[in-house]
């Protein structure tokens, strides 16, 4: 078979695929037009035919036709009572016109007295807005009158308390000093008995006992105070000076001055100007003279 066969029998089977394509589509296609045109039967999935439907249709036209004789009649019915009722509503608005005519003559007449009452009633109220003013002006001269007569009685009830307080503090002043007054008197008679001046610098300016000596029992650094082994027992008192010496008694160390005594110790403030070493506890303490500016040793 040659090339030219081959082609023919290419295209006799292509042409046959394509006849039977077109007998495949014909065959789903067809329809049946008698079945289409008349069936009642239903139960097979296709629909009543055109004459049955036209055959409904024109039942359903005649019944709406009724209907639509009948609708009409009460169209024209309605109609008929509307146009009575219509009559009636004009006659009725022609009568509420004239009594509305009325009823705006009457309201002319009270609005015009209402504007008569409304000027009246402005000019009683211009003059009760004037009273109002006068009397809110009284009344804030009265609340001012008040205010100081206020303020008046308070400054003197505070006098009154501090008046008071004053004479208390009086009378327990008076108390106090008769009190102190007594205490003196005592205090004198035992002074004369004990044979004690009443005389301060007297005894501040006396030195400690001659003779006495004592250590020092602790160093506060920071603050340059000491803290020596002899108080009031002793016979030393707050501005008594001692100087102060190596424990040895070889060598001086500087002058602390008492500033609080207890019965067996006393507290020192470093006197300035004598300072010649470090203090430390166990160094040695005697007194000054009263009188002497003794140097640094």
């Amino acid at each position: 078979m040659n090339l030219v066969g081959k082609i023919f029998v290419v295209l006799i089977f292509i042409l046959s695929l394509v006849l039977m394509s077109l007998t495949l589509t014909v065959y789903v296609t067809h329809t049946n037009w008698r079945l289409v045109a008349d069936n009642e039967d239903t139960s097979q999935g296709v629909p009543k035919g055109y004459k049955q439907q036209l055959e409904a249709a024109n039942a359903e036209n005649e019944e709406l036709r009724v209907q639509n004789d009948e609708l009409k009649e009460q169209i024209d019915t309605e109609l008929e009572n509307r146009r009575k009722a219509l009559t009636a509503l004009e006659n009725t608005l022609a009568t509420q016109k004239e009594e509305l005519a009325k009823l705006q003559e009457e309201i002319d007449k009270s609005r015009e007295s209402i504007r008569t009452s409304i000027a009246n009633v402005k000019a009683s109220q211009d003059r009760a807005n004037q009273l109002t003013e006068e009397n809110t002006s009284i009344r804030d001269q009265v609340a001012k009158l008040v205010l100081e007569r206020d303020k008046e009685v308070k400054k003197n009830v505070e006098l009154t308390d501090k008046l008071n307080e004053v004479q208390r503090e009086i009378g327990d002043l008076q108390k106090r000093s008769e009190s102190l007054a007594s205490e003196l008197a005592a205090a004198k008679q035992v002074m004369s008995y004990l044979n004690i001046k009443p005389d301060v610098q007297y005894y501040a300016s006396m030195s400690a006992p001659a003779g006495l000596m004592g250590r020092v029992l602790a160093v506060n650094t920071d603050r340059k105070m000491v803290e020596i082994s002899v108080g009031s027992d002793d016979g030393v008192r707050e501005g008594h000076q001692f100087d102060v010496q190596t424990a040895d008694g070889s060598g001086y160390v500087g002058r602390v001055k008492v500033a609080e005594v207890h019965p067996d110790r006393a507290v020192c403030n470093n006197v300035t100007g004598y300072d010649n070493g470090v203090y430390a506890p166990g160094n040695r303490v005697i007194p000054v003279k009263a009188g002497t500016e003794a140097g640094r040793r």
